[in-house]
């Protein structure tokens, strides 16, 4: 949630630059270029989300932080790198996570 003073403040230092890196999600990109569309700068997207995860945050002495992994609800891309047609609607959909359900962070 990008306030319009931010929106404005981008849209001043972008105008010194040729290209912008968003390092952030699809959302982000797109408040991003929506915001610079009256310029002639080049949104690149620095980061492709895989999804939204479900985490249980745990500490425990001394100062360790552990991340457990409950599920994992991958996005499905409109375009994969692979060249796979474009799947239709567009939403969310839940796959098991192939990733250990639990690591030290």
């Amino acid at each position: 949630m990008w306030t319009g003073k931010r929106r404005n403040a981008l849209l001043e230092r972008a105008k010194n630059y040729e290209a912008v890196v968003v390092m952030g999600c699809e959302a982000a990109v797109a408040t991003v270029r929506s915001t610079l569309e009256s310029t002639a700068c080049h949104v690149i997207p620095g980061l492709k989300s895989e999804g939204i995860m479900s985490i249980q945050p745990k500490f425990s002495l001394p100062c360790n932080l552990t991340l457990d992994l409950e599920s994992v609800t991958r996005y499905v891309h409109p375009e994969s790198e692979k060249g796979d047609p474009k799947p239709q609607g567009g939403t969310p959909q839940n796959i098991a996570s192939e990733r250990p359900l639990s690591g030290e962070v």
